[in-house]
C-alpha cells in the first residue's frame, strides 16, 4: 500500500490480458489465460425493444456477434467472488479461484530475463528490479532474532549470546583526538575527548597497594610492593639506558643500531657461580671471551675451543696465529656421517695415525673396506685403483699403462698386452703368496715355498732347464732323475713325477703305469730285498707288450737287481728287461 508497508485484499482479479488495443474485448486462450479479441462492442442497448430470438441468431442486430461463447456465457448463473473462465471450445465456468493482484512490482519482476551467473533479484528502485551476481547473508538465527526487534530511540545493536540481540540505549563517548601518544585526555563541551596536551611524568602512590596503568580497557603496568609487571613492549629511546652507570648498564644506540652493555659480565642461563650457564661475555675488568656451559668456549687471544680448555679432557681448538691455521685435537678425533646413527668414517688419532673406514688403525694411514680402498686420479677418467682382495692380494688397477720406476728409470710397464720388465738387477725377485721367481748366480729360479720347482740357467755354453724333480733339459737333450717308488702290493708308478724309478720288492707287486704318452720312454729298476722271491706282474697286461707276448720273468735270488726299459705309442707299452745285474768279475 506504499513503500515497504504491505496489506491483504480480498478482491479477486483476473489474469493480464496480452496483445490487443484499449477497449478490446477479451478471448480465452487454450492454456487459460486471456488475448484480446481484436475488436470492441460499441455499445448494445436492448432497453424498450424487442426482438425475436432469430434476429439475434441470424444476427440482424448490429454490433451484437451472439455466437456460442456469448450463449455460454449467458447461460452462467451467479456465484459471489469468482472470475469467467474458458474451460472448452465454447464452453465457460465461473472460477471461485483467488489471484495475485497485478501491480508494478511484479511486473517489473515478470519483465526480467533469467541468467544463470545473475541468481538473485535486486530492486533498484520503485517498481524496477535487476539480476545480481552478488550473494547476500542467508537468513539464519542471527538475523531472525534482530527482525524480531522492536524499534526503539537512539539504540545500538548489541549481541548479548549466541544468535542473541538486543538494543542498547546507552551513550558512549567519541574518540579523543589530536595530542601525542602518552597524552592525558580532557572531555571537551560537546561530550568529546581531546588532548590535554601534557601526560603524568610521575605517579607517587606511596602507602597503596598497588596500582594498575591501563590503555584501551587493558592493564599495561601492574605496580605492587614487590615490583612492577609490564604487558606489552617497552620501548626505550635513542641513547637511553637501563641500569647503573657505576655498574652494569645497558645503552641503547638507534643510530649505529648497538645494544651496549658495559660494566659486568653476561651470563645468560645460569648464574657465575656454578657451570650451569648457556652463554658468559666477559669485558675488559676480566679474562674476556665467550664461554657456554662447557661445549663451546672463545677466548681472547681468537681461539674457539670445543670441550675442554687445556690437555686434561677431550677437545678441539681452532686458531691462528700469523703464518698457520691450526686444528688442535686432544684425544682422537672422529668424522661422522650423522649425530643419531653415530657412524665413524674418519679417525685421527693422537698417536698421529689416521684411519678411513676403522677406529683402529694399524699404520700411519689405513684404509679399511671391502671394495676399492684407495683411488689416485688425474680427473675423472684417469686414475689407479688399489684395491686388497680378502685373500690380502693387492690389486692395482687402471684404465692405462702402469708403470713402476726407480730413480726416475721404468722398471716395470703393464698394458693389455702383458707386462714388460726391464733393466732387472741380479739377484732380484719376484714373490707372490706362495711363489718366489728370484735369480741366483746365472739361473732364474721358480721355487713354491722353498721348494725349486723350476731353473733356468745359462752359465756357459750348457744353457739347460732344470725341474724340480732333478730332471733338466739341455741342448734337446731331455734328463730325469730316477724316483723310488715305495713298495705296496698294488702299486701306481706316475709318469708325471719321473720316467726314471726303482722299486724294492718286499713282497709280490702289481704295477699300474699312468701318464705315459705318446713318445714317452722311461727305465724301471726293480731288486729284491734280502729274502727275495718275490714277483712283479701287471695289474693291466693288455696295454702292457713284453717280447713273444711271454711271462713277465725277473730274477727272484736274493738281493738280485733287475732293469725293464719301456717306450710308449700313446697306446701300448712296449717292455724290455734284463736280470740279475752284477758288476764285471
Amino acid at each position: 500500500t506504499a513503500a515497504n508497508t504491505w496489506a491483504l485484499d480480498t478482491n479477486t482479479y483476473a489474469p493480464t490480458a496480452t496483445g490487443g488495443s484499449t477497449g478490446d474485448m477479451l478471448k480465452q486462450t487454450a492454456g487459460g489465460g486471456f488475448i484480446s479479441a481484436g475488436f470492441s462492442y460499441d455499445e448494445v442497448s436492448l432497453d424498450g425493444h424487442e426482438h425475436s430470438a432469430s434476429d439475434i441468431t441470424s444476427g440482424t442486430l448490429s454490433n451484437s456477434r451472439l455466437d456460442a461463447d456469448l450463449a455460454s456465457i449467458a447461460g452462467l448463473g451467479f456465484t459471489a467472488l469468482s472470475f469467467l473462465k474458458k474451460t472448452a471450445a465454447n464452453t465457460w465456468a465461473l472460477d471461485t479461484t483467488a489471484y495475485q493482484e497485478y501491480d508494478i512490482n511484479l511486473a517489473g519482476i515478470a519483465a526480467l530475463t533469467w541468467s544463470s551467473g545473475s541468481p538473485f533479484v535486486k530492486m533498484t528502485a520503485p517498481g524496477t528490479f535487476a539480476l545480481s551476481s552478488t550473494s547476500y547473508q542467508p537468513l539464519d538465527a542471527d538475523l531472525t532474532a534482530i527482525a524480531a526487534l522492536g524499534f526503539t530511540a537512539t539504540s545500538f545493536l548489541k549481541k548479548t549470546a549466541a544468535n542473541t540481540w538486543a538494543l542498547d540505549t546507552n551513550t558512549y563517548a567519541p574518540t579523543a583526538t589530536g595530542g601525542s601518544t602518552g597524552d592525558m585526555l580532557k572531555q571537551t563541551a560537546g561530550g568529546g575527548f581531546i588532548s590535554a596536551g601534557f601526560s603524568y611524568s610521575e605517579v607517587s602512590l606511596s602507602g597503596h597497594e598497588h596500582a594498575i596503568l591501563h590503555y584501551s580497557s587493558s592493564a599495561r603496568i601492574t605496580a605492587t610492593s614487590t615490583g612492577a609487571t609490564l604487558t606489552g613492549n617497552l620501548v626505550i629511546g635513542n641513547g637511553n639506558t637501563i641500569g647503573q652507570t657505576a655498574g652494569p648498564l645497558m645503552t641503547f644506540d638507534d643510530t649505529n643500531n648497538y645494544l651496549e652493555i658495559t660494566g659486568a659480565a653476561v651470563i645468560i642461563g645460569g648464574t657465575a657461580a656454578v657451570n650451569d650457564r648457556i652463554l658468559t661475555v666477559l669485558d675488559s675488568g676480566g679474562f674476556s671471551g665467550i664461554y657456554t656451559d662447557g661445549s663451546l668456549q672463545f677466548d681472547q687471544l681468537g681461539r674457539i675451543f670445543m670441550g675442554s680448555t687445556d690437555d686434561t679432557g677431550a677437545r678441539l681448538c681452532f686458531y691462528q696465529n700469523a703464518d698457520h691455521s691450526y686444528i688442535d685435537y686432544y684425544e682422537d678425533l672422529y668424522f661422522r656421517s650423522g649425530v643419531a646413527s653415530s657412524v665413524n668414517k674418519i679417525i685421527f688419532k693422537t698417536t698421529g695415525s689416521a684411519g678411513f673406514g676403522t677406529t683402529a688403525p694399524n699404520a700411519k694411514i689405513e684404509s679399511l673396506a671391502t671394495t676399492e680402498q684407495l683411488r689416485l686420479s688425474y680427473d675423472a677418467s684417469h686414475y689407479t685403483a688399489f684395491t686388497v682382495a680378502s685373500s690380502g692380494a693387492l690389486n692395482i688397477n687402471s684404465p692405462a699403462a702402469l708403470t713402476l720406476q726407480y730413480g726416475g728409470s721404468t722398471k716395470l710397464t703393464t698394458s693389455s698386452t702383458g707386462v714388460s720388465i726391464t733393466g732387472v738387477a741380479t739377484a732380484t725377485s719376484y714373490a707372490t703368496a706362495n711363489w718366489t721367481i728370484a735369480e741366483s748366480g746365472t739361473a732364474l729360479q721358480f721355487k713354491r715355498g722353498a721348494s725349486l720347482y723350476l731353473e733356468l740357467n745359462s752359465s756357459g755354453a750348457t744353457n739347460k732347464v732344470l725341474q724340480g724333480d732333478g730332471s733338466w733339459i739341455d741342448k734337446g737333450q731331455v734328463f730325469t732323475a730316477f724316483q723310488t717308488l715305495t713298495y705296496a702290493a698294488s702299486k701306481t708308478w706316475d709318469i708325471d713325477n719321473g720316467y726314471n724309478a726303482k722299486i724294492t720288492l718286499t713282497g709280490d707287486c702289481s704295477l699300474t703305469i699312468t701318464n705315459a704318452d705318446n713318445g714317452t720312454s722311461g727305465c724301471l729298476i726293480v731288486i729284491q730285498d734280502a729274502s727275495g722271491g718275490h714277483t712283479l706282474s701287471f695289474a693291466s697286461p693288455t696295454y702292457n707288450k713284453v717280447i713273444d707276448g711271454g711271462l713277465l720273468t725277473l730274477d727272484e735270488s736274493a738281493n738280485a737287481i733287475n732293469m725293464m726299459t719301456f717306450v710308449s705309442d700313446g697306446t701300448n707299452l712296449y717292455w724290455s728287461y734284463g736280470n740279475n745285474y752284477l758288476s764285471p768279475s
